[in-house]
């Protein structure tokens, strides 16, 4: 008896390996089906749709029922080769919509629409198919589809990046240019005592912040490492002028020779009110330069100082000796010398002779005469030029014979206007604002 001839049944395995070896690049769908001996219809409609979502190619949404089937699939996979009552004598089913669980098509993702894209075109150019009959395999409408690819190609035309909100107080580009050119004229400045320069001299009216932000985009800013120091008691602050004056010998190299430079400086406003340039650290040349800087306090008609500064001096021989003692003791005034192996106590005056000594470095001193006009001019550029941090960028001249609080003012009322001129230059009005107040100021 001749045997009857049967389809071959595909296990789930088999069915699986054909599907993933037919989306490998280079493949002929056409010759793998020829090989295999399936139809290609077959593979595109029912196995490439079925192996999908059953297996989760592509991370595509599948989840069975209660009864264990999967949605999409005619019955429960029970076992690769069990019919399960399909009543289909042993033949496939027909491709079903909605194999992709692709329902709700307002809340897909992108990447689930681009995989909808790739099945649609490559159907298309393997088996012809027109994209209306994949549509229907998929279960996915003609209006939702198209309105993807309208989506996609509007999304794409957005080639550009969305233009940054425009800032009303940022800095006009003038102003960076300005600032990027003085910073590069002085290169010793920091960021801060540069910006309160500017503002000084009227070449840019921006805080320190805003100067840091333009020096670091430019690259113009040098990284420093903090170092601990101490802090200071309250009670050992000056409050006022000429409360507390600090007083230090510094070695100064003078032709083939060592000369002594003795400073007073105040140290409220870190003003230095009185140096000498001295051949020797005695005690009578030290008490000779301390009555010279006592003398530029104001006298009453006996011949008195009517200010009483404390004066602060480290342990040196000249500080102990009776003839400094004396001329304190002349004019009423208290010593208080640091502790021994301290100078920190005596910080603000090492600090001024530091920066004194950098000042130094450039100058080449022949002789007694030209150092003491050097010495001259670097107390002068001290005292009536350079913006000291501790004084919030101020002179010393400033705290010790200016008013401080109106300087600040002022330059709190220059950055004030230039922001609102900022403003209207920024938001590009065509109406000019209202005019600028004195109430408007910037902390």
């Amino acid at each position: 008896m001749r045997e009857t001839n049967r389809r071959r049944k595909w296990t789930a395995a088999e069915k699986l390996r054909i599907v993933l070896a037919g989306m490998q690049e280079g493949v002929e769908v056409s010759e793998l089906c020829r090989r295999e001996g399936i139809n290609p219809t077959q593979y595109y409609v029912l196995w490439l749709a079925e192996e999908t979502a059953g297996f989760g190619i592509g991370d595509l949404p599948r989840q069975a029922n209660a009864t264990g089937c999967v949605p999409g699939t005619s019955r429960a996979r029970t076992g690769p080769d069990e019919g399960g009552g399909r009543g289909d004598h042993g033949r496939e089913s027909g491709a079903k919509k909605n194999v992709f669980a692709l329902e709700d098509h307002g809340k897909m993702p992108v990447e689930l629409q681009e995989r909808v894209h790739e099945e649609v075109q490559q159907t298309q150019d393997r088996s012809g198919w027109p994209v209306d009959k994949t549509l229907e395999a998929l279960g996915v409408s003609r209006t939702t589809y198209y309105r993807w690819l309208r989506d996609e190609a509007w999304a794409k035309s957005q080639s550009d990046p969305p233009s940054r909100p425009v800032q009303p107080y940022e800095a006009l580009p003038e102003e960076k240019s300005a600032v990027r050119d003085y910073a590069l004229r002085h290169p010793e400045l920091r960021h801060r005592e540069l910006a309160w320069r500017m503002v000084d001299e009227d070449v840019v009216y921006l805080s320190p912040s805003t100067v840091y932000r333009i020096l670091k985009r430019e690259d113009l800013v040098c990284p420093w490492r903090r170092r601990k120091k101490r802090r200071r008691e309250e009670d050992e602050k000056a409050r006022w002028p000429n409360e507390i004056w600090a007083t230090d010998l510094k070695y100064v190299a003078v032709g083939a020779r060592n000369y002594y430079l003795i400073s007073f400086l105040d140290e409220y406003s870190r003003y230095i009110v009185h140096h000498e340039l001295l051949p020797s650290m005695d005690g009578h040349s030290v008490s000779l330069a301390a009555q010279a800087a006592l003398e530029t306090l104001p006298v009453d008609a006996a011949g008195k100082v009517q200010v009483k500064p404390a004066i602060r001096s480290d342990n040196g021989s000249g500080y102990i000796s009776r003839e400094f003692g004396s001329v304190l003791d002349e004019h009423g005034l208290t010593h208080h010398r640091i502790t021994p192996h301290c100078p920190e106590e005596n910080g603000l005056m090492e600090r001024a002779n530091r920066t004194i000594g950098e000042a130094l470095e450039d100058e080449d001193l022949d002789n007694y005469l030209t150092a003491v006009g050097v010495l001259g001019k670097i107390m002068d550029w001290y005292n009536e030029e350079r913006l000291h941090s501790a004084l919030d960028f101020l002179r010393p001249a400033d705290y010790y014979r200016g008013n401080p609080d109106e300087l600040r003012h002022a330059r709190r009322q220059k950055l004030a206007e230039a922001r609102h001129h900022r403003k209207e230059k920024n938001l590009q009005l065509r109406q000019p604002t209202l005019p600028f107040t004195s109430e408007e100021t910037v902390a």
